[in-house]
């Protein structure tokens, strides 16, 4: 399964981080939230969105060395899919049933290195949905549904 959700609220945003351990990142495995979270490399108007928070949980129970690689191909594949650098890490939920990316929605294009905002698509979550190992009958459903959404039903 897939969440996401917009937040806005600097502290909310900094309490997630520290629920979450360990913090990682594309070369590190060791972040503190204080690292992750440093003023100036998020919008500061109140109004705006700061993060995109995305949790993917597993039909089954996997390893941390899984769960940290299947939040690194999220956030390879949402780079990939938006043509963006983004500023982004992850985390293992305590009871280790999940992984929570948080994308900072200030981003940078990845040809001119432009700053740009990050939106994320209902396509880039299903898309990201594809990577998330299911239960068996949990596939054959998602699957099943798909089909009948290709149908028109």
């Amino acid at each position: 399964m897939i969440f996401t959700r917009l937040a806005r609220d600097n502290k909310k945003i900094v309490k997630v981080l520290g629920l979450v351990s360990p913090l990682f990142d594309t070369r590190r495995e060791n972040l503190t939230p204080r690292e992750y979270w440093q003023d100036g490399t998020y919008f500061t108007h109140p109004a705006r969105a700061k993060a995109v928070l995305v949790n993917l949980e597993p039909g089954r129970r996997l390893d941390r060395e899984a769960m940290v690689s299947l939040g690194r191909q999220g956030a390879g594949l949402l780079e990939a899919r938006t043509g963006l650098v983004t500023d982004w890490c992850g985390g293992i939920s305590k009871d280790g049933r999940r992984v929570v990316l948080v994308f900072k929605t200030l981003a940078h294009d990845n040809r001119t290195w432009r700053r740009r905002e990050l939106w994320v698509e209902p396509e880039d979550l299903r898309a990201m949905a594809e990577l998330v190992p299911r239960r068996g009958k949990d596939r054959d459903r998602w699957q099943h549904r798909r089909r009948g959404m290709e149908r028109g039903r």
